[in-house]
Order: C-alpha cells, then sequence, then structure tokens
C-alpha cells in the first residue's frame, strides 16, 4: 500500500504502517508473513514506542541499529526504514509531502536516515497533508501585496485550578516525555520580539483570553499560540487550548475545544503551536488531523505544531521556523523549507545533532 504520485510539483508519499512492516526481514531467507491491518497497527505503535523511549534517551545509536526483533518483522530499524523502498525517487528531491496513516503521523521522516547516514531533512524539505484532498485543494492565505506580516500571539495564560483539573485527565507526558522539560512559557514573546511591537500584538498572563482570539486575526498575519494545546486522538474535536479565563469574576472556563475553532475568523498564513500536548505518546492522527481541519475552516491552512516537548536547555524549533520564514530580511521560502532552514542550523551543530533536539515539530499544509 505504498503509492508515489506528482502532484503540484511536489513528490508526495502515501504511507501506511502495513508498507513498512511487508518486507522481508534480514535475518530470514522467505519474507516474512503479510500482517493484517490490525496486526500491522498494533506492530509498528509499539515500534513507536521503542522509538520515542530511544529518542528520550538520546540515542542514536539505538534509533539505527535496534537490536531487538518484533514479531519476526526484523530489527526496529528496518521496520522503521519505510523511505527506503522509495529512496531512489527521492533521489534529488527538495520538497517532499507525507500523507501518513494512523501511528505513522508519530513518526518524524524528516529524522529517517539513508544507506549515506544523511538525514531526510538534509536533502528535503518536508511537510505533511491528512489527504491528497486536502493537499489539492487548501490555499495559503494572502496578504496584502506588499505589506509585512504581523504576528498576534498568546502565551503564559492564567490557569485556575478547575480548568487544571479537567485538564489532567488526558494530560501525558510528551513522545519524549522520560527526557523532555516543560517549554520556555515565553514563546509568544520570543515571536513577538522577531516582529518588533509595531507588527506585534501580544497576549500574555490575564489577557492570554480566548475571546481576544475569537474577534479575528488580520489577513495574511502569523498566528502564535504559546498556550497548552492537549490532543487527544480519542476526542480529536474535543482536545482543548488552555486560556486564561474572561470576564472579572472569572466564572467562565478558559478551555476552549478545537471544534470551536472553526467558528472563528484566522485567515493567518500560519499558526504555530508551540506548546501541544499528546493524550497519547504514540497516536494515530486523528487530533493533529481535526486541529489543522479547524483551523484551515477557521481560514488558516499552515499548520505548524510540537511533536513533542522542546528540552527547556536546547533550541526551540517553531521559533527559529519563525525567525527563517518571517524574520526581517528572511527570504521568506514556504513553511516547509523555513521548517527545513530552522532544522538544519540546529543539527549543524555537533552538540545537538541529536534529532531530539529538532525534530519535535512539523508542518501540516499543502
Amino acid at each position: 500500500r505504498l503509492g508515489l504520485v506528482a502532484a503540484l510539483g511536489v513528490t508526495a508519499l502515501l504511507l501506511q504502517p502495513a508498507t513498512a512492516l511487508a518486507r522481508q526481514s534480514p535475518a530470514a531467507a522467505q519474507p516474512a508473513p503479510a500482517l493484517t491491518d490490525e496486526e500491522a497497527r498494533r506492530v509498528f505503535t509499539d515500534v513507536l514506542r521503542r522509538y520515542f523511549d530511544a529518542y528520550a534517551r538520546k540515542d542514536l545509536d539505538g534509533l539505527s541499529a535496534e537490536a531487538g526483533h518484533l514479531q519476526g518483522q526484523g530489527r526496529i530499524a528496518d521496520v522503521l526504514a519505510v523511505l527506503g523502498p522509495v529512496e531512489s525517487v527521492l533521489a534529488g528531491a527538495t520538497r517532499v509531502v507525507i500523507l501518513p496513516d494512523g501511528a505513522l503521523w508519530s513518526l518524524p521522516f524528516e529524522a529517517l536516515q539513508a544507506e549515506s547516514g544523511r538525514f531526510l531533512v538534509e536533502d528535503a524539505a518536508v511537510s505533511y497533508a491528512p489527504s491528497l484532498t486536502a493537499l489539492a485543494s487548501l490555499q495559503p492565505a494572502r496578504r496584502a501585496p506588499g505589506s509585512r506580516p504581523i504576528v498576534v500571539a498568546f502565551g503564559q495564560p492564567v490557569i485556575p485550578p478547575a480548568d487544571a483539573d479537567r485538564l489532567f485527565p488526558v494530560r501525558a507526558s510528551s513522545p519524549a516525555g522520560a527526557g523532555a522539560s516543560v517549554p520556555s512559557p515565553r514563546d509568544a514573546q520570543d515571536v513577538a520580539a522577531l516582529f518588533g511591537p509595531a507588527r506585534s500584538r501580544l497576549y500574555t498572563g490575564e489577557r492570554a483570553r480566548a475571546d481576544a482570539l475569537a474577534q479575528g486575526v488580520p489577513a495574511g498575519a502569523v498566528l502564535q499560540l504559546g498556550v497548552p494545546a492537549v490532543l487527544t486522538d480519542a476526542t480529536p474535536l474535543y482536545s482543548l487550548l488552555a486560556f486564561s479565563r474572561a470576564g472579572a469574576t472569572g466564572d467562565e472556563t478558559g478551555l476552549v475545544e478545537i471544534a470551536s475553532v472553526m467558528n472563528w475568523d484566522l485567515p493567518a498564513e500560519a499558526t504555530v503551536m508551540s506548546r501541544a500536548e499528546y493524550a497519547q505518546p504514540v497516536g494515530d492522527g486523528a487530533a493533529l488531523m481535526a486541529t489543522a481541519w479547524s483551523l484551515a475552516v477557521a481560514g488558516s491552512p499552515t499548520l505548524v505544531v510540537d511533536r513533542w516537548t522542546s528540552p527547556a536547555a536546547g533550541p526551540n524549533v517553531t521559533t527559529r521556523f519563525c525567525r527563517a520564514r518571517f524574520a526581517a530580511g528572511a527570504r521568506q521560502p514556504d513553511a516547509a523549507e523555513s521548517m527545513r532552514d530552522a532544522m538544519r542550523g540546529i543539527l549543524a551543530r555537533p552538540a545537538t545533532r541529536h534529532p531530539f533536539y529538532w525534530a519535535g515539530a512539523m508542518v501540516i499544509d499543502r
């Protein structure tokens, strides 16, 4: 179930877990027995959990040469080498769009390595899309010709105990939770500083309220959501954004369901969610697709979102993305190219070359 299609000038890969598992084990003379879809999903989910465990340990050798075996399907590295069968097709490609299925939404394709040892992101800009229909139909938001973008940034909300209690049942550690720390709460301020006071609207503390965002954003703006976003695949449209409570009495909750975002006017060039959390370390992508779709309906077709919590002591990938995409003097490539530049800037340093430091964000757009 691996299809290749040339669309919109990019190479699009349609990938399902069974594709990665339906290969011959290097330890066996015969091809491994075919798995049912359900078996493939279960095995691949287990593989990804081990993969994230390796990230948490910052064990690059473990990612590329895991010795364990899973149900006779070969080494973890063999199972994860999902680009292997199409590596020749990708040769020379500079732009790749991934259309993943199920647990593959949790896999950072940018960090997969070719036989040469190079990461995919070192050779190509990578983005993700829910489907070919979305890939073909979503149109980027446009700002007025000659104008420079502004940023509308939300961060450091005041979350009262009652709202925190509601978040607690669906909150879990990030995919790399064993080794990660909570990201800097100054994400919004850091991004606003890139734009300067004249081109930024900053809402922090008690001002970081959902009603301020519900009023809309200017066309072509950048929307920075540095508020907790708790995404759950079990009930994706009920995933929650946590804002400060509105009103003098604070009687209203500051929690907003992702589905509600569809009703807002948010024609942003890009939405950056830098504090995403996941109810399960490895999910089926339902919450990511619901979030991307809700924002697209609201007018923002490009979503930049954390895969896991960035290490507090390390570089912030989403802030670097904004610098590459929107800072004064930036050449303003598209979102996937900006993410590629941000990731390359981090992995170029030996101390932060491990994917743990730079593969924790993704671009979902056309």
